[in-house]
């Protein structure tokens, strides 16, 4: 299976000319075309060639040519081109593209009208076509759009079962190396996309709405390295990180991708989605930890939290209760959260405050007073109110999840002396 994007096609040096750019294109599509009669390769061309970046700026485009131009360069297109195209999956095509196609196609070769699938959304590829997307090199431009078309057309994305907790925020190089890439792990499945593609029985599921033990597996999930590497890499100087949220119109797209099975999803381009708004990945890692289906601090550790007030009941009581993935999982966030306060001269946010930010992502007992006490720092007095409805639940000197954390963070070396992540 190839893939060729026009974002990237968009991209090249304006001094190649149309027709060099058409001969590179098939220059790099030539291995894997096969001489006339040898196999068959599938080609995927992800038309969205959007120049309005994540946080709405115009960015300069090379201006393709119409579909005259293509028409007539695609009548002369070597046979074995044509003769060994098994399927052309064209994804976002516009509304000229759409309205043409039928009437075009059939003109330069009756024969390749069946090949023909336009779709309107990328998502459309794998649940109606039963293409992985695993290996496909998704640009901002290609997710600007996506963004845009769920957006128009909510059906596009398949019914979901409701969470089992709340949301976190009701609780408290060079152009023409990107331009073809080549998805191998996929090579073998379009034969049989005739048949259709049953997804009701994968038992496979993205990122969100996952157990610890189910999605960890002694080991650190592609998504989090991904944003760890990002995080560190290019938010270290943005003020306020994890405390603004990012308002990025490309949301939509980049959560209904992560929820796609883990080994069929894209490679998303989380460099430069960061550099466009660096409090995106933070964003993103937000969310998981809030869609868990259920908290990372359950309340049979609530108690553990409270008896947490020194560093060695940090190290010698409370880290040895936990669960192997949840102690994984935290290990992994105060680790992440330990560099980044590292940068607190520039993002204004200390290991407290990342503690004060993150904490109530991590907890959602069934008693709201009881989580809110927890999600305070532990040397500050309670409001009269919250100490009313407290009642006995609230004793001085108890430990909470937030001076838990702060601890962690700040002492992040000390407390996992000689342990190593998995990263």
């Amino acid at each position: 299976m190839l893939v060729l994007s026009l974002s990237h096609v968009s991209s090249a040096p304006p001094t190649l000319s149309n027709d060099e750019l058409f001969n590179i294109i098939l220059r790099r599509l030539e291995p894997w075309v096969g001489e006339e009669g040898e196999g068959g390769y599938v080609l995927v061309v992800l038309a969205a060639d959007d120049p309005v970046g994540g946080n709405g700026m115009e960015k300069e485009r090379r201006k393709l040519p119409g579909i005259g131009w293509w028409v007539w360069k695609c009548k002369r297109l070597p046979r074995k081109y044509r003769k060994n195209l098994k399927r052309l999956y064209i994804v976002h095509p516009s509304l000229f593209t759409r309205t043409l196609l039928p009437f075009i196609v059939p003109f330069i070769s009756p024969k390749s009208y069946s090949k023909l699938h336009p779709l309107p959304s990328l998502l459309s590829l794998y649940h109606t076509h039963g293409v992985s997307l695993k290996g496909i090199d998704i640009s901002p431009s290609v997710l600007s759009t996506e963004s845009r078309i769920l957006k128009e057309l909510p059906d596009l994305l398949p019914a979901k079962p409701a969470l089992k907790r709340m949301d976190s925020e009701s609780s408290l190089a060079s152009w023409g190396y990107h331009t073809i890439s080549s998805a191998v792990e996929t090579a073998a499945s379009y034969l049989g996309m005739a048949q259709g593609h049953d997804l009701e029985k994968e038992d496979k599921r993205g990122y969100w709405g996952r157990e610890l033990d189910d999605l960890l597996r002694d080991s650190i999930p592609p998504l989090l390295s991904d944003l760890r590497r990002v995080i560190l890499g290019e938010c270290v100087t943005t003020e306020g990180v994890f405390r603004r949220s990012s308002n990025s119109t490309l949301l939509p797209a980049i959560i209904a991708l992560l929820d796609l099975p883990i080994d069929r999803q894209p490679s998303l381009p989380w460099g430069e989605l960061a550099r466009d708004d660096p409090l995106l990945p933070p964003k993103i890692l937000s969310r998981f930890l809030s869609e868990l289906s259920a908290p990372v601090f359950d309340q049979g550790l609530y108690d553990g939290i409270r008896g947490a007030v020194t560093l060695d009941d940090l190290k010698s009581k409370f880290i040895p209760s936990l669960p192997d993935s949840t102690y994984l999982i935290l290990s992994y966030l105060t680790r992440l959260l330990h560099d980044l306060s590292l940068h607190a001269n520039r993002t204004k946010m200390t290991s407290l405050n990342l503690s004060i930010i993150i904490a109530p992502v991590l907890i959602s007992g069934t008693d709201p007073v009881e989580d809110t006490i927890l999600c305070l720092e532990p040397s500050r007095p309670l409001p009269a109110g919250l100490r009313h409805m407290a009642g006995d639940k609230y004793q001085e000197g108890q430990g909470t999840l937030v001076g838990l954390l702060d601890m962690w963070i700040g002492h992040y070396g000390e407390v996992e002396e000689g342990m190593a992540l998995d990263d």
